[in-house]
């Protein structure tokens, strides 16, 4: 979906990638969105079904691919 930046009168800055929680279980997410050149990610995770020390392994190592992968882009730019 593309969401222009300025409205006749008025500018959006920032949007925020939507957080969602499902029905009880295992509510694992990852919601990344990109809007204006920014991206944007949450992470909902049952600790039940990963304990808090992965979902910060978990996060860490996205962090990495994602500051990985822009340095490639940036290198071929």
């Amino acid at each position: 979906m593309t969401i222009p930046h300025q409205y006749q009168t008025f500018e959006i800055e920032t949007i925020y990638a939507p957080s969602v929680i499902g029905p009880l279980g295992n509510t694992t997410s990852l919601i990344t969105s990109t809007y204006r050149g920014q991206m944007d990610f949450s992470m909902v995770i049952s600790e039940g079904f990963v304990p808090y020390a992965e979902a910060q392994a978990i996060q860490e190592r996205m962090m990495s691919i994602i500051n990985e992968q822009l340095a490639i882009q940036f290198q071929t730019a």
